[in-house]
């Protein structure tokens, strides 16, 4: 990990459930090297959050207290009606999934006057609640953690308790026990800290920089339903498996199919330029992002089709990826934030690992 610049990579494969394959790599403190990476090694997995956001409100529509049309306005009475061209305009819950809804996108002053002092999901939406929309709902997408803030405070409201509170009873209802929404209070062995390199354009100078300053300051203050769980790569399999069985029928208690496969249904134009994946098909759902493989490098490739999220930080580069097809899911995480390549990582493992189950199977 030294050669690559990393502090540590953890790398997990299941399939349906069962642990094909793992390793592990580094240290999860470059300063105390005494305790390695492994598979109970606890990391900010930043935005891959927003699927655990989406599932939550799953729920409240499989429960009847919501539908994916319903306008934020009925639920948030504080937040005000949004405008667009002088005319009145909702914002609904599918578009803030989607990334649709017009909420603008993190700017580097927002660390002065709005991630400070936050004890809620609902305080931060109040900070920019007077903020203008980029563009009209459901016309154009962009990517907004602050559209995942006012999904977090929506869930607040319905559930009249925190989303720390709210989230962490979710995730051990579904056995995910060594996942936690962070907090400057909460305390956690086999916990990796985090780290840049000091030249992110330099493939030779790997001299890595701490980054809790930054980090911790958007982690702590409240990015809580865009991206502030605390993972293990363990977990991040189950949760990628619960989403399989639920999206196949096998976890109607869970999530009903029909609400997954709205989740995993495109509700963008295509963004593969955006994303800088020229030539392939990427869309976003509620919550994750759907690709489609389509581009002549990917052409020998048998499985194509991926659903997905990243997380990044300063400090940290996360995926999460789910080959539906193959039902295979793969996680990758690192203590470093300029890492690139981890889905390169996973769908060549899911290529090989793939023929091998399906030799096996025949």
């Amino acid at each position: 990990m030294n050669k690559l610049g990393l502090p540590s990579l953890i790398f997990g494969l299941a399939h349906r459930g069962q642990l094909i394959y793992n390793h592990s790599w580094g240290v999860l403190d470059v300063e105390n090297p005494i305790i390695h990476a492994d598979m109970n090694s606890h990391y900010r997995i930043c935005s891959i959050s927003k699927t655990f956001t989406s599932a939550y409100i799953g729920r409240l529509i499989d429960q009847d207290r919501i539908d994916y049309n319903t306008s934020i306005n009925e639920i948030l009475s504080f937040f005000p009606p949004k405008q667009w061209q002088n005319e009145i305009v909702n914002i609904t819950i599918g578009q803030l999934l989607s990334h649709t809804a017009g909420t603008r996108q993190t700017q580097m002053n927002d660390f002065d006057n709005i991630i400070k002092n936050i004890n809620s999901q609902s305080t931060i939406v109040k900070k920019f609640s007077n903020d203008p929309l980029i563009f009209k709902p459901g016309t154009d997408w962009l990517y907004s953690n602050y559209g995942f803030e006012l999904l977090g405070s929506v869930i607040e409201t319905l559930e009249n308790k925190s989303f720390t509170d709210i989230m962490d009873d979710f995730l051990r209802q579904n056995g995910l026990n060594e996942s936690y929404v962070e907090n400057n209070e909460l305390i956690l062995s086999n916990r990796a800290r985090y780290y840049r390199r000091m030249d992110v354009t330099s493939y030779i100078d790997h001299r890595l920089i701490p980054t809790a300053i930054f980090d911790d300051a958007i982690i702590y203050e409240g990015y809580y339903a865009a991206g502030g769980i605390q993972s293990t790569v363990g977990d991040l399999l189950k949760w990628g498996q619960l989403m399989l069985d639920a999206f196949n029928g096998r976890r109607p208690t869970f999530l009903k199919t029909e609400t997954v496969r709205k989740m995993w249904k495109s509700h963008s134009k295509n963004i593969a330029d955006i994303m800088g994946a020229i030539g392939t098909q990427q869309h976003y759902g509620y919550g994750w992002f759907i690709s489609n493989l389509t581009n002549s490098a990917n052409a020998n490739l048998r499985y194509k089709d991926y659903i997905w999220h990243s997380g990044g930080l300063m400090g940290t580069t996360t995926m999460l990826m789910i080959q539906p097809q193959s039902e295979l899911v793969g996680v990758v995480l690192t203590n470093e934030g300029s890492t690139i390549g981890l889905d390169s990582m996973i769908i060549y493992l899911v290529e090989n690992v793939a023929k091998f189950i399906n030799s096996t199977l025949n």
